[in-house]
């Protein structure tokens, strides 16, 4: 047997094993001669025909590189199976979902936050993934209200009003927890028992009196009160600098006092006061301004301002539309407007303004269409008009100016058509013209006109054709004309015509005439006119 033949017929089995398991062969790769062998031909040509069929077999991954399922004509890098239309984005750089961008909306991004509004807060509902930061978006998400600058964390809250402005999740001061009676803080230890009270409770059942405390300078230590059910009354406090800590109060339902605390520079603490049943502030010697008391829409009784010497204007009080008592405005020395006045529009009671010495300008009081009281001005001696007082049209009480030495006419009261009281008008030495109240058909009261220097005729009441009370006209140099009262057909008391210098006697007369003795229910005295 020869060993050559043997060998050889083992080394070409071995190859063409080996050709078979490896599904083919790449020219070169086998020794032998597979051409020399029908079957191993055979063989091969079934790695790539299907039995039967002359079709081609077709690659699915032919351009599909990196077998992903995206073709070399959409993927990007059709090298990694990462990369394709549709992929995840990471911070890494690279463009996985080839669209062009780099590492949008990545998943291992950090949240980022928009800021609608622009105060400072972002929107916790509108994050974005971004894995730096966007110079449109915040690092915070705690705003509770993207869509109101006014809400975000550390916000004023607004006491009861049905909304969360700093975002803690509640609304201040709704059902407060009230103490039962009354709260007195004084002396040295008034901090210290504010913060007590604080403890357990947010309203005062009673009153609340804070007097005398030395060394008070703010009230931060009340940072609780949102109500008072009876008065609040702060005086005497001679260290007492502000009332910023009173933020959260509301409503004081009783008397609210500011008075003789002699440091005070404004009332800006009582910024969220909406109702006070009535408001005095009174003889706070450094007082500057009321404000902002910016909330404060109605007060059920009077509001008295009164001997503020530093107090220069109302600013403040401009959410301010309804006064249920009178306005009552005396001795502030170095105010000269009433701004802050200009949202009034009902006062219930009088309206009173005396001795303001540097007070030339009433014109913010343009909105007051309704004044259920008297209207009396008195010794405001830089008063020129008063324009002002154009929206009403009815006086409920009488109409007194008395020692306005600027004022020459009486413009502001052309819509004037009836007064509830008295008229009087007394030392207007300035005072030349009646013809503003040409409008005037109806008063309930007297007439008096009395030492008015520069008042030659009553030129503007011919309207006139009753009066409810007595007729005054005593000491005036300059009066000659009285015929505008010849209108008249009654008078409810006396008839005074003294001491007119300028008056002739005659047309003193012949006014008593024009009424009608019988039509004059009480005195009748003329004497001393025209100098007689």
């Amino acid at each position: 047997m020869s060993t050559r033949g043997s060998e050889g017929d083992v080394r070409w089995l071995i190859m063409m094993f080996l050709a078979a398991g490896c599904g083919g062969d790449k020219s070169g790769d086998s020794g032998a001669d597979p051409a020399s062998d029908d079957t191993a031909t055979s063989d091969l040509a079934d790695d790539t025909d299907a039995p039967g069929d002359d079709t081609a077999r077709t690659d699915p991954y032919e351009d599909d590189g990196d077998r992903d399922g995206y073709d070399e004509s959409v993927d990007c890098n059709d090298f990694d199976a990462a990369i394709h239309p549709g992929a995840d984005e990471y911070c890494d750089g690279v463009d996985e979902d080839c669209d062009d961008v780099i590492d949008e909306d990545p998943l291992d991004g950090l949240p980022w936050y928009p800021d609608a509004d622009s105060d400072g807060y972002g929107d916790p509902d509108a994050p974005a993934y971004a894995c730096a930061r966007p110079d449109d978006l915040l690092e915070d998400d705690s705003d509770c209200d993207d869509d109101d600058a006014t809400i975000h964390p550390g916000a004023g809250e607004q006491p009861a009003d049905g909304i969360d402005q700093d975002c803690d999740g509640v609304d201040a001061c709704v059902d407060p927890v009230a103490s039962a009676g009354d709260l007195r803080l004084g002396g040295l230890d008034a901090a210290e028992d504010a913060a007590d009270f604080c403890e357990d409770y947010e309203s005062v059942g009673g009153d609340l009196v804070i007097s005398a405390a030395e060394g008070l300078e703010a009230l931060d230590a009340l940072g609780c009160l949102c109500s008072v059910a009876g008065d609040l009354i702060i005086e005497d406090n001679p260290a007492l600098e502000t009332l910023e800590g009173l933020e959260r109060l509301f409503v004081v339902y009783g008397a609210l006092r500011v008075q003789r605390n002699d440091d005070l520079a404004d009332l800006a603490g009582l910024r969220h006061l909406r109702y006070a049943g009535q408001l005095f502030v009174s003889e706070n010697a450094d007082l500057t301004a009321l404000g902002p008391l910016e909330e404060l829409a109605r007060v059920g009784g009077s509001l008295t301002v009164d001997h503020n010497p530093d107090l220069i204007g109302l600013g403040g009080l401009d959410a301010l539309t309804e006064i249920n008592g009178s306005l009552i405005i005396y001795l502030n020395n170095d105010m000269t407007a009433l701004d802050g006045l200009s949202s009034l529009s009902r006062v219930g009671g009088t309206l009173q303004l005396t001795d303001n010495e540097s007070l030339a300008s009433i014109g913010e009081l343009s909105g007051l269409t309704a004044l259920g009281g008297a209207l009396d001005v008195e010794y405001c001696t830089a008063l020129t008009g008063l324009d002002g007082l154009d929206g009403l049209s009815a006086i409920g009480g009488g109409l007194t100016l008395q020692g306005n030495n600027a004022l020459t006419d009486l413009g502001g009261l052309e819509g004037v058509s009836s007064i509830g009281g008295d008229l009087a008008l007394a030392r207007q030495g300035e005072l030349a013209s009646l013809s503003a109240l040409s409008a005037l058909t109806t008063l309930a009261g007297g007439l008096s006109v009395s030492e008015v220097g520069s008042l030659e005729s009553l030129a503007g009441l011919e309207g006139l054709t009753a009066l409810g009370g007595t007729l005054a006209l005593t000491r005036n140099p300059a009066l000659a004309d009285v015929s505008a009262l010849h209108g008249l057909t009654a008078i409810d008391g006396d008839a005074r015509l003294l001491d007119n210098l300028a008056l002739d006697p005659a047309d003193a007369e012949a006014l008593i005439e024009a009424v009608g003795e019988d039509n004059i229910t009480g005195e009748i005295s003329l004497s001393g006119n025209g100098g007689e």
